[in-house]
């Protein structure tokens, strides 16, 4: 991590983190609450979309994971959780218990305004913000290739947009194609998670990716967001959003059974 926080300072940032999950689920037309965990499931199966996290604090029994797994199980959806460990630290242990296996500990990476650095335009990419019809179509199927899923249409960033959060989308300037895309979901409190940065296998390691985060985080900040999160999906994503301003403050667990 760097720029450490002290613990206080750190609790209370994980809290709000796992606040801020909840909150989104919310949103969300499909969700349950079990018990000490909410979850939310979609009507595609990517595992994903199907996921629960738990109240802050949680300690649940036996009894209570089965009534997550069970629950699960009801509406054809693998047993998955994602939050921030730290808020809920006896969660981990009973799922494990359970039968669960982590999939991953992505670090949890942040940018606040005073942080965020504007990439330079690069030569074969430029980017905007994408509110036109045509254009969050392009977006997702940039999207749904980027992370190997199917498109699901533009239902989903139409409906982070009329929430108040943000879509971006890169073209590729000699073709005039969008070829990725990204957003910056509506805020809770402030805070607000950049999802979703996908661009074409035919078009990556050209800069797009990193001049999407940072045309997201600037438009983000602009319009008084605060906070601004993320988890990446490797060391190379990490590598490039720290170059937009993020940094490793945190971490996440990925859970399934």
């Amino acid at each position: 991590m760097t720029d450490p926080m002290n613990d206080t300072e750190l609790h209370a940032l994980n809290r709000k983190l796992l606040a801020y999950l909840r909150a989104a689920a919310e949103r969300r037309p499909l969700r349950r609450r079990c018990g000490s965990f909410l979850a939310t499931f979609d009507a595609d199966p990517n595992i994903y979309l199907n996921y629960a996290m738990p109240d802050d604090d949680a300690d649940p029994s036996p009894s209570d994971v089965a009534a997550l797994i069970a629950l699960f199980a009801a509406q054809g959806r693998k047993p998955r959780l994602e939050y921030i460990p730290s808020a809920a630290p006896k969660v981990e242990a009973a799922l494990l218990a359970a039968g669960f296996a982590v999939e991953a500990r992505p670090p949890v990476m942040l940018c606040t305004p005073d942080k965020v650095v504007s990439a330079p335009p690069t030569r074969d990419i430029e980017v905007f913000l994408a509110t036109e019809e045509a254009d969050l179509i392009a977006v997702d199927e940039a999207q749904a290739e980027a992370y190997g899923a199917a498109p699901r249409g533009p239902g989903s960033n139409r409906r982070t947009l009329r929430a108040g959060g943000l879509v971006a989308a890169a073209r590729d300037r000699a073709s005039g194609a969008i070829v990725g895309g990204g957003v910056a979901m509506p805020p809770v409190a402030g805070i607000s998670e950049i999802a979703g940065i996908g661009v074409y296998s035919s078009h990556r390691r050209r800069g797009a990716a990193g001049v999407l985060t940072a045309l997201l985080a600037r438009e983000a900040f602009a319009r008084g967001f605060e906070l601004l999160w993320l988890t990446p999906g490797g060391e190379d994503a990490q590598r490039i959003y720290a170059r937009a301003g993020f940094a490793a403050k945190s971490e996440a667990l990925h859970i399934s059974r």
